[in-house]
């Protein structure tokens, strides 16, 4: 019962954890894009990203990755695993994870100085970074074989790179205002 619950527990900061990492990458963008505002609503709406992005980073993302690394840590105490090739992967892919959480803090952090060093596309493919890592590490542990998880990983990172590719292609080019 004990051992269900912690699992239980895990999952749900597993899913507060990657939908904050996943919503944070969103906000950088949006207010990247901001950027190109008249400066009356830049001003407003980079506000309003900068207190978003702050109350999704500290209240949800950052306790909810502590939350999945003890429980995680208090799972594989309980559960003999650690010895096994698909955990040291999966561990390998958490310590990726646990990489790309504070790279987007400095993306974070950044952009609450007012830098904004990557375009709006960079920023779109970091953000796809973060389902990469998720899709990963469910089919990792769900599958627990390397082979099985890295061809379904590899295959959704294809399905991912085609759709963001099709969606490009379908938005409607810019107007060209100047003269």
């Amino acid at each position: 019962m004990l051992q269900a619950n912690l699992l239980a527990f895990h999952l749900i900061s597993i899913v507060c954890w990657f939908a904050g990492l996943l919503y944070s990458g969103r906000l950088l963008i949006y207010a990247l894009d901001a950027q190109n505002l008249p400066q009356s609503q830049r001003t407003i709406l980079q506000e309003q990203y900068r207190l978003m992005k702050r109350r999704l980073w500290y209240g949800i993302t950052t306790p909810a990755m502590l939350a999945t690394i003890v429980l995680g840590i208090v799972l594989m105490m309980r559960t003999p695993v650690h010895h096994l090739p698909w955990f040291m992967l999966k561990m390998t892919l958490v310590i990726a994870l646990l990489g790309y959480h504070v790279c987007c803090q400095l993306l974070i952090s950044q952009q609450a100085r007012g830098v904004y060093r990557f375009t709006s596309r960079q920023l779109r493919i970091w953000n796809e970074i973060g389902t990469v890592l998720l899709i990963s590490i469910v089919l990792l542990v769900k599958h627990r074989d390397i082979g099985a998880s890295l061809l379904t990983t590899a295959i959704s990172c294809l399905v991912i790179g085609g759709l963001f590719l099709l969606v490009r292609r379908a938005k409607p080019p810019k107007k060209n205002t100047s003269c």
